[in-house]
């Protein structure tokens, strides 16, 4: 079985497949944000007894580089307060524009270290979430030029260049830089190989939706499982730098990562980030799976694919993080079609 079909529009203009040969340096020359909602709680969609009427939403940011090329993110809400998280990641455009964004571990602690905005976090909450957008944005951005899904560029680094994306100020006590590089060293020689594989077979799948529709049994199975393993969330933490750091201590401590996916476009992001651990450094995927809620799919334009109970290797190039521009126009929040039509 293969689920769900890709839309036919094009998310944003055509632009190159790749990078010019040569074009190492490229500066991002725009920001565009937009507050974009779906209106789930009219079927109660994700919706539990902390959470009664989610409405499903992206604080979602757009980069353009001087070369042509976009990278997409989002932060993920559930409606009300998603104009504040947007406004957040409005605040980080002095760190991103006119900046060489090759630097993916400097641009990530500039902003992640600015004084006063940590004031609003630190390390957590919207000014945290807003980071994952913009920084998950610039990896998208980077594997698009590159011409390459987002969980093969961190598979082809060298283990020198993953751990430069780390900040190990809060790790050095339970991880210091040279384990790290011992960690990613001793998966370099099978990387080829698990590639190939990834390929053929995918990345095993799960999926919590029979404890959402009232399987208590297999819920409380699934609970008790998730206390020996790590939830990592794609766009809770501050982007992939940080899900890098995590996937390095789970390998350190034997922990086995299952990710927590679902809402808008959490799924897509997701993927990369199991399938470029598998790859580049645990080196395994057993007793690891990756979370599948199949819901709003079809308003990406590289949408998750599901084979025989596993995620389909991504194979176009970017973080999956694309919207269609008319899912955008159509869900912009309060003026877009589908709002004004249900708020009269």
């Amino acid at each position: 079985m293969t689920v769900p079909v890709a839309g036919t529009a094009p998310a944003t203009i055509p632009v190159p497949a790749t990078a010019p040969a040569g074009s190492g340096v490229y500066r991002v020359v725009s920001m565009r944000t937009h507050d974009i909602r779906f209106p789930t709680s009219l079927e109660l969609d994700g919706s539990d007894a902390m959470n009664p009427d989610p409405d499903y939403s992206a604080a979602y940011v757009v980069l353009s580089t001087d070369d042509g090329f976009e990278g997409h993110g989002f932060a993920f809400t559930i409606g009300r307060g998603n104009e504040v998280q947007t406004a957040a990641i409005r605040v980080l455009e002095p760190y991103v524009l006119g900046r060489d964004a090759e630097n993916m571990g400097t641009l990530w602690k500039d902003m992640v270290h600015d004084s006063q905005l940590r004031w609003l976090g630190p390390e957590k909450g919207v000014m945290h979430m807003a980071i994952s957008a913009v920084v998950n944005a610039l990896w998208d951005l980077k594997a698009k030029r590159a011409g390459k899904p987002l969980w093969l560029l961190p598979a082809e680094m060298s283990p020198e260049e993953f751990v430069a994306l780390v900040d190990f100020r809060y790790l050095t006590d339970a991880l210091t830089p040279e384990e790290a590089l011992a960690i990613l060293r001793a998966a370099e020689p099978g990387r080829r190989g698990r590639i190939a594989h990834l390929r053929e077979h995918g990345y095993p799948a799960y999926t919590t939706s029979p404890g959402w529709l009232g399987d208590d049994d297999k819920l409380r199975r699934l609970c008790r499982e998730a206390i020996s393993s790590v939830q990592i969330d794609a766009a809770r933490v501050a982007g992939v730098n940080e899900n890098v750091a995590i996937l390095l201590l789970a390998a350190r401590f034997g922990v086995p990562v299952c990710p927590h996916a679902g809402g808008v476009g959490l799924c897509e992001l997701v993927q990369h980030l199991s399938m470029f651990d598998y790859v580049a450094v645990s080196g395994s995927t057993e007793n690891r799976v990756i979370e599948y809620v199949d819901h709003l799919r079809e308003h990406f334009a590289d949408p998750v694919v599901i084979e025989n109970g596993a995620y389909v290797a991504p194979s176009l190039p970017g973080f999956g993080a694309t919207m269609h521009a008319s899912s955008i126009a159509d869900h912009s929040y309060p003026d877009g079609p589908v709002w004004r039509s249900l708020n009269g």
